[in-house]
């Protein structure tokens, strides 16, 4: 089992340990991720959103980019990767978009692309 404590800006487990969780909206687009960032939550009921990616990720980066109102049905979420590709869901491309409703993409950075898996 798992308990979370969710906290101003950020979820501690109860292990101690803490993530950061930044709130993105569709008027910030495009969203230039930020050497803190692991957990983009993401509300897109006001329009698209584009995430971009850094252009320079270290090796064994991860991130979480996730639709948390449930609006990328209508208005999608474009991962730009920033001159890296995205694989994911068997394809590898230069983005990838979220176009379903309450959808997260994990992502893992091997030091060559971005390897994706769906959440959700």
């Amino acid at each position: 089992s798992l308990a979370l404590k969710a906290g101003t800006g950020g979820i501690t487990f109860t292990s101690g340990q803490s993530v950061s969780v930044t709130g993105v909206a569709s008027a910030a687009t495009p969203y230039a991720v930020l050497g803190g960032d692991y957990y983009i939550s993401c509300d897109v009921t006001a329009g698209i959103l584009t995430i971009t990616l850094p252009a320079a990720p270290a090796t064994g980066r991860h991130l979480i980019v996730s639709d948390s109102v449930g609006q990328s049905g209508a208005n999608t979420i474009t991962i730009d990767g920033n001159g890296k590709s995205i694989s994911l869901a068997g394809t590898s491309a230069g983005t990838k978009t979220i176009a379903t409703a309450y959808r997260a993409v994990q992502l893992y950075y091997n030091g060559t692309l971005w390897n994706g898996s769906v959440l959700g």
